[in-house]
């Protein structure tokens, strides 16, 4: 039983401390709002666009969890809101720039 517990233990820290570090490699994305009043409105929408696809996921992953069975796997995964979200600004007139 105690080398379970050590196994698990172990097993957390070293996943978070790899976590940890490749956060630091991965690039970053600054979204640049355009300045026309319209495109600013578009982008608007698009806002509330992710909001609502991030609430529906949410909703979905509480739902899994709360009639989840024993084989079942529940995941959170909005990144479909975001890739969406990008297309949308870009549309609107916004660019993405990528940083390291």
């Amino acid at each position: 039983m105690k080398k379970t517990i050590y196994y698990v233990l172990s097993t957390v820290i070293l996943s978070s401390m790899i976590g940890i570090g490749l956060i630091g490699c991965s690039p970053t994305e600054n979204y640049v709002m355009p300045t026309n009043p319209q495109a600013r409105v578009c982008i608007a929408q698009c806002d509330n666009s992710k909001n609502q696809c991030e609430e529906l996921v949410s909703m979905k992953y509480q739902d899994c969890l709360s009639h989840k069975t024993k084989y079942q796997i529940c995941i959170n995964d909005d990144s479909q809101c975001t890739s969406q979200y990008d297309s949308c600004f870009k549309v609107c007139g916004g660019t993405i720039e990528q940083s390291k």
